[in-house]
């Protein structure tokens, strides 16, 4: 779909995904790609739940080729995760250290284990610089004048030049009533009769449910977190992604709205129902 615009409209004819996606946005273009989903940071950041589920396939694996692939696949996922923005990539960022910090933890210091794990970051790490490298070379110039380019902007987040940054920071405002930011006013702000000028997912549910509707949208997430949390010993792999994966969300929620939607909400509750279901015996299987 990012080499071919054919096959690119054709899919987006499938999908109808001028319907929900921005149609000013480079996506018409081919420089964003939604794929089969709705959206681009979306998807980005949905791809990046991949990315967080290998190290629980691959410590299941038992055949090197096997784990080969799994290893190349994060590599590839993380390209397409680039090709559909750059929030994805972003999160990665910070994601990794962290990651790191809970496998710490779930080891309790065993530092054979850690190193272990640090050796197929690193593997992990060569490959997405040589697939990056590769990608550079042999997809269309706009990888290179775009995405790639583009990208350098999360440089500028941490030297406070970003201009996405100072845009999305001008999206923060509360509602004038004291009734509309507590209960909302049911309305996300995307109607003909009112739209909020904000892409904010924080502001936009606040006018939709107020405080109270979105305390209400954000417990789903923080139970996971807390149920992960508290078995994360023995849970290790699985209760690592699933951490990452509902803070992933609440930081893309900080961009536009990612609480609930049908992309990410889809994976999440499957992640939901396996933690309300688990009893030691099943624990011990994971």
């Amino acid at each position: 779909m990012y080499s071919y615009a054919p096959l690119r409209l054709s899919v987006y004819t499938i999908t109808n995904a001028s319907d929900y996606v921005n149609p000013n946005s480079p996506y018409l273009d081919g420089y964003k790609i939604c794929g089969l989903t709705y959206g681009l940071a979306q998807t980005s950041v949905l791809q990046i739940f991949g990315l967080l589920l290998i190290p629980l396939i691959y410590k299941k694996l038992k055949n090197y080729t096997s784990k080969f692939l799994i290893i190349l696949s994060f590599a590839i996922i993380f390209i397409s995760s680039l090709i559909c923005g750059r929030t994805g990539p972003f999160l990665c960022i910070f994601l990794l250290p962290l990651y790191i910090i809970l496998k710490i933890i779930c080891f309790k210091f065993d530092y054979k284990k850690i190193l272990n794990s640090l050796k197929i970051l690193i593997c992990f790490s060569f490959l997405i610089v040589l697939l990056t490298t590769i990608a550079y070379f042999i997809l269309p110039k706009k990888f290179r004048t775009d995405r790639v380019i583009n990208s350098l902007e999360i440089i500028d987040v941490f030297k406070n030049k970003s201009k996405t940054l100072k845009d999305i920071i001008k999206m923060y405002f509360l509602p004038q009533s004291m009734y509309t930011t507590l209960f909302g006013m049911g309305n996300y702000g995307r109607t003909k009769t009112f739209y909020l000028e904000s892409d904010v997912g924080w502001i936009k549910s606040i006018f939709a449910v107020g405080f109270v509707g979105t305390l209400f949208m954000l417990y789903p997430l923080l139970w996971a977190i807390y149920k992960s949390t508290i078995n994360i010993h023995i849970l290790k792999e699985f209760a690592i992604a699933i951490i990452l994966i509902s803070l992933s969300t609440l930081v893309l929620n900080c961009k536009e709205l990612a609480l609930l939607t049908r992309n990410q909400w889809t994976i999440q509750a499957l992640f939901i129902v396996v933690l309300s279901k688990l009893n030691k015996k099943d624990i011990i299987k994971i």
